[in-house]
C-alpha cells in the first residue's frame, strides 16, 4: 500500500519520461497489480478498486468514449490522439491530465452513477473531451503558469460545452456542468 503512495506521489511531482516508465512499466504490473484493459488504443487502468471494480471501470470509460463517436467525430478523434492511459485514482479532483505519457486521472467517486447512470456516462465524456483539449493545448506548447491557467481551464470548459451542445436533448444541465467543474478545479 505505501508503494502505491509513494510512486503516485512521486509520479505527480515528476516529469520525467524516465519517472512514467517506472511507474507505468514492469514494476507497475507485478508489483501493483493493478488489471489493465485497452479500448481503441486507451488503456484503461483501475487503481482506485475502492470505488468500483476495474469491469464496472472499463465499461464506464469504454461507453463515455462511445458517447463521444457517436456525438462528435472531431472531439473523439482528439480524444484519441490526445489521450492515451485512463487512470481511475482517488483525488480531490474529477479529473487531471499530465501531457507526459499523455494520461488521464480520474475519481469515479465523483460521479453518481449509481443514482444517475446515464447523466454521469455523459458528464464523463464531457470531462474526456476537456481533458483532451488540455493535451492539445499543452501539445501546441502554450505554457500552463499562473498568468494563463484560467484562460486555458476557461477554453478546456467551454470545448465540453460545445460538445454538449451537439446533444439537443436537454438530458445534461451543463451550466451546472461547467459551475461544478470551474468550482472543483
Amino acid at each position: 500500500m505505501k508503494w502505491r503512495v509513494v510512486n503516485y506521489y512521486a509520479w505527480l511531482t515528476m516529469s520525467s519520461f524516465k519517472g512514467l516508465l517506472l511507474l507505468f512499466g514492469v514494476k507497475f504490473k507485478m508489483c501493483l497489480g493493478f488489471s489493465r484493459y485497452q479500448y481503441r488504443d486507451i488503456v484503461v487502468i483501475n487503481a482506485n478498486r475502492a470505488a468500483c471494480s476495474s469491469i464496472v471501470f472499463f465499461k464506464r470509460t469504454s461507453a463515455a468514449i462511445d458517447v463521444i463517436k457517436t456525438t462528435d467525430s472531431c472531439r473523439f478523434n482528439r480524444v484519441l490522439n490526445q489521450i492515451r492511459i485512463v487512470v481511475n485514482v482517488k483525488m480531490p479532483l474529477k479529473a487531471m491530465y499530465h501531457r507526459n505519457g499523455r494520461i488521464c486521472l480520474v475519481d469515479m467517486t465523483q460521479w453518481p452513477f449509481e443514482k444517475q447512470p446515464e447523466a454521469s456516462i455523459k458528464e464523463y465524456a464531457c470531462t474526456l473531451v476537456r481533458e483532451s483539449t488540455r493535451g492539445r493545448i499543452c501539445q501546441n506548447k502554450i505554457p500552463c503558469v499562473k498568468r494563463t491557467e484560467a484562460r486555458i481551464e476557461k477554453v478546456c470548459v467551454e470545448e465540453a460545452i460545445r460538445f454538449v451542445r451537439k446533444w439537443n436533448d436537454g438530458s445534461f444541465d451543463w451550466i451546472g456542468y461547467q459551475n461544478s467543474t470551474l468550482r472543483k478545479r
